[in-house]
């Protein structure tokens, strides 16, 4: 079986001075990890296969090829061999005897140039050169070493912001060369060299391995949720967990007081936007943690789509049975002559819009002293009150408040006492009107307000007051005519003037041309 593995080409893995080794790789492992023989003609890493075997309460070790795989091209039979790395370390002392085997790795330095003992390697008629290629000393400008010449790695830990570090390397030789590689722009996975070169060439390396200094830092609080959030008179549903809402706010809202506390009380919370409030701008709640974390919560922002109510609150028509109230929508309280025996009223009141409520209150048990109120509530909620005073009659006083006739002088007017408004056409200059209005009843009064100054669209009111205080009210309506057919007829006029002086001046300028001729 050996003899076989001796012929048959195995896997190189331990090509270099870091390959890994194991301690319990097992038999395939083992297999794959052995280097084959070769043949040497100056220095190198080879890998070993060993397997370890506790049969008697001891450790033993034994290579699972040979120790000896190595050929120097140079004769060399007795070359120098190092450990590196080496799996196999501890299998060492006693031990628990078992059958079972197990199977490590190593890996060796090699070189054909120095004998076992180090010396450097003659062949027969050689001239000797100084081979010397140890360290007398190395100090290092950042971390701490135990030199010892025969120790070729060392390992030191720096902080990350080193960036170079100073090597102060002696050789033993002052014949043999020492160059460094790898001090600047340190980098943890590329080690520090030290290679001393003796006068015979041969080459001597000393590692030096970068490890970064771990950090330890503190650990920060890294809650960052809100413990409640809440609005005023707005109901958000908060959870902790659900970072997005939407409210639907009245457009004359421009100022929301955000109410938020952290779970945490290292964390920080910071409210944005919700001062001028605008529809596409939401409320952000940010809340940062100790160690710098951020979570957002956002309100979204939504105008509520506003109702236009209807603000009408005018009546159309206001009557009372056997009464003449002279209702105009504008007046707003009427006084009404009645017999002490009466006690109801009827009321007959008419909203202008019909999304308006009308409600008529005391006509019923009529007193003197209690006013009847007619309250109109538009939509909106507007309210107008019309109200009608109640006064006594007398027996003695007449209640007759008609007038007998209405005439406007250089005017026509159709008047019936029963009907209270009349419209009346008048020349644009006119700005009074001479007005003779007698009563039916000698007892009643006139009073004639607005016949000044007249203009389009006034209006000329007769109130006549009966002896009992009741009052019903004439109203002309004034429309002023333009002043165009007058002006078109002077224009006409002024036209036919013109044609009739110059057909006359025709006629009379050529006789006189003609009897001067005659004459001559």
């Amino acid at each position: 079986f050996l003899y076989l593995i001796l012929l048959c080409p195995l896997l190189v893995n331990a090509t270099s001075y870091n390959t890994k080794v194991g301690n319990n790789i097992g038999y395939d492992g083992c297999l794959k990890f052995q280097d084959s023989r070769i043949n040497a003609t100056t220095s190198g890493y080879f890998g070993h296969c060993k397997k370890a075997f506790c049969y008697i309460g001891e450790w033993e070790t034994s290579y699972y090829i040979s120790s000896d795989m190595i050929t120097c091209s140079n004769g060399n039979r007795n070359y120098y061999v190092q450990y590196i790395n080496n799996g196999c370390a501890e299998y060492k002392g006693a031990c628990k005897p078992t059958t079972e085997v197990k199977y490590c790795s190593l890996v060796t330095y090699y070189d054909c140039t120095k004998t076992r003992s180090g010396e450097v390697y003659l062949s027969p008629g050689e001239v000797v050169l100084d081979s010397n290629n140890y360290l007398k000393s190395l100090k290092l400008s950042v971390g701490t070493i135990k030199f010892n010449k025969n120790t070729l790695t060392y390992n030191i830990e720096v902080a990350k912001t080193i960036k170079s570090i100073t090597v102060n390397a002696i050789a033993e030789s002052n014949k043999a060369k020492v160059t460094v590689y790898n001090n600047q722009n340190i980098k943890e996975n590329t080690p520090i060299k030290i290679e001393v070169k003796a006068e015979n060439g041969s080459i001597r390396t000393y590692t030096i391995n970068i490890e970064y200094k771990t950090t330890i830092t503190p650990t920060l609080d890294s809650n960052n949720y809100l413990k409640e959030l809440s609005l005023p008179n707005i109901n958000l549903g908060f959870n902790r967990n659900t970072l997005n809402y939407e409210i639907e706010i009245s457009k004359d809202i421009q100022n929301i007081i955000v109410n938020a506390t952290a779970e945490s009380n290292k964390a920080k919370v910071t409210v944005y936007n919700n001062q001028n409030i605008k529809e596409d701008v939401p409320i952000k709640i940010e809340v940062k943690a100790e160690n710098g974390k951020i979570r957002t919560y956002t309100i979204n922002i939504k105008y509520k789509q506003e109702v236009v109510l209807d603000n009408n609150n005018y009546l159309k028509t206001l009557s009372i049975s056997n009464y003449n109230l002279n209702f105009n929508k504008e007046t707003l309280v009427y006084n009404i002559g009645l017999d002490e025996s009466v006690k109801e009223l009827e009321v007959k009141a008419v909203a202008e819009s019909n999304k308006a409520k009308v409600v008529i209150e005391n006509n019923q048990n009529i007193k003197e002293n209690v006013p009847i109120k007619i309250t109109v509530t538009a939509e909106s909620g507007l309210v107008r009150i019309y109200t009608i005073n109640i006064i006594y009659k007398e027996q003695s006083l007449s209640s007759n408040n008609y007038l007998k006739s209405l005439e406007v002088k250089n005017y026509k007017i159709n008047f019936n006492k029963e009907t209270n408004n009349y419209t009346l056409k008048i020349d644009k200059d006119i700005e009074k009107l001479e007005i003779n209005a007698i009563v039916e009843d000698e007892k009643s009064k006139i009073e004639i307000n607005g016949n000044e100054k007249l203009k389009n669209k006034s209006k000329i009111e007769i109130n006549v007051t009966a002896e009992n205080g009741d009052i019903n009210t004439y109203i002309i309506k004034i429309k002023k005519s333009s002043n165009i057919l007058l002006q078109l007829l002077i224009i006409l006029i002024a036209i036919v003037v013109v044609i009739f002086i110059y057909n006359i001046l025709n006629r009379v300028l050529p006789g006189r041309k003609d009897k001067k001729y005659d004459y001559e």
